[in-house]
Parts: structure tokens; sequence; C-alpha cells
């Protein structure tokens, strides 16, 4: 099965020969029949310039100016100024094909160039948008690791002003219990104080 390039090509191709078959079968004195299949012509031109640039257009438009000759064997017994008129017209082929496919080129050439930058902003925006996160989550974890540092110092300002204190306490505990002998009822609460200040 040909690809959908080759199948358009064919179906302009078609076209191109089905209006010159159109002006050849027509009756030179139809000159209103002959005008429009001149105007038809230009379609598949245009078309394929739009769709192959300049050279489908260059291509097309030289199949229709051949195909167009035919069509001026009516006019080649009438006046040679009527005769250089419809002559005129295979160079407007070639010219419609030539033009329209040079700006379907630019257009094209161009709507590569925004596609391409599309891209690379795409690209760009993706990578500051993780860079962004990574920022976000690093500025996160600094934040905790601050609140951890403002709590570790808060612990050991609290542990040592706690110490400091429970150490008096268990002096004061170990210089009872030397007071107390075993047997003595108060030397278990002075236990009682050296284990919990422990």
């Amino acid at each position: 099965m040909p690809d959908r390039k080759t199948l358009n090509l064919s179906i302009l191709i078609g076209c191109i020969i089905a209006i010159g078959m159109l002006h050849g079968i027509t009756p030179g004195d139809k000159f209103l029949l002959h005008e429009l299949y001149r105007r038809l012509n230009y379609f598949p031109v245009v078309i394929g310039a739009l769709l192959y640039g300049m050279r489908g257009g260059l291509i097309l438009g030289l199949c229709t100016a051949i195909a167009f000759i035919p069509h001026l064997r009516h006019f080649d017994q009438m006046s040679w100024y009527f005769y250089l008129s419809e002559s005129t017209e295979v160079l407007l082929f070639l010219a419609a094909g030539l033009v329209t496919g040079f700006i379907a080129s630019k257009e094209k050439k161009l709507r590569e160039k925004y596609q391409d930058i599309s891209e690379k902003l795409e690209r760009s925006y993706k990578k500051l948008h993780e860079e962004t996160e990574l920022l976000i989550e690093v500025e996160e974890q600094l934040r905790v690791n601050q609140k951890l540092s403002a709590l570790g110092q808060m612990s050991a300002s609290l542990a040592h002003e706690i110490k400091n204190p429970l150490a008096s306490i268990r002096g004061t505990a170990e210089i009872f219990l030397d007071e107390f002998p075993p047997d003595h009822p108060k030397r278990e609460f002075v236990e009682i104080l050296l284990k919990e200040t422990d």
C-alpha cells in the first residue's frame, strides 16, 4: 500500500491529467468552460506546493503546463495576441508553484524553528521545575536541621541545669546515708533518694 505522500501526489497528478483531458475534449468555442478549467489548474499546483514545498510546486506546475499545452491548439488558429495570452498561462502555472512552494518552505522552516524553541523551553521549564523542587526540599531540610540544632542546644543547656542540682542532691543523700546505719528506718528513704537521683 503506498504511503500518504505518494497517494497525495498521485491524486494531484490525476487531477492535472483530468483537467487537461477536459480541456482537450471541450470544443474551443466553449470559452467559459475553458476559463473554468484554466482556473482549476491552479488548485493542484498550489496544494502540491503547500504539501511538498518549492520542488513539489515546480514539479506540479510543470505537469500542469504540459497538460495545458494540448489546450493551446484550440487557439493557434486565432490571433497571435490571443495565442500568446493563453501561452503565458504556462509560465503562470510554474510561477504559482514556485512562489507558493517558496512560501510553504519558509513557513515549514519557521514552524520547525518554533517547534525547536518550544521543545527547548519545555526542557528548560522542566529543569527549572526540578531545581525549584530540589531547592524547596533543601530549604525544608535546612529548617529541620536548624530546629534540631536549637533543640540540641536547649537539651544540652537543660541537662547542664538539671545535672548540677541533682549532683548536689546526690551528694547530700550520700552524706545522710553515712549517718544512718543499715537498720535505721530513715535509711530506706535516703536509698530511695539516691536511686531517684540516679
